[in-house]
């Protein structure tokens, strides 16, 4: 039976932490948290979506989503 529905896969750390030595000393950064949201839905004509896309045009900076 097909559910007709897309699900989102991929592998994103929650612990995105590096560690390394620095001389004789043992450094570590952890980078902060973040919320990552996705949607899926039919569309009638894909002339009229948008996506999260930065795009300059005459040095206007324009968030597409």
């Amino acid at each position: 039976s097909r559910l007709d529905l897309t699900i989102p896969v991929g592998k994103d750390s929650m612990s995105m932490k590096t560690r390394w030595q620095e001389g004789n000393e043992q450094r570590e950064m952890t980078s902060p948290l973040s919320l990552v949201i996705s949607a899926f839905a039919r569309v009638e004509d894909v002339r009229h979506t948008l996506t999260p896309q930065l795009s300059t045009e005459d040095n206007a900076l324009q968030l597409g989503c």
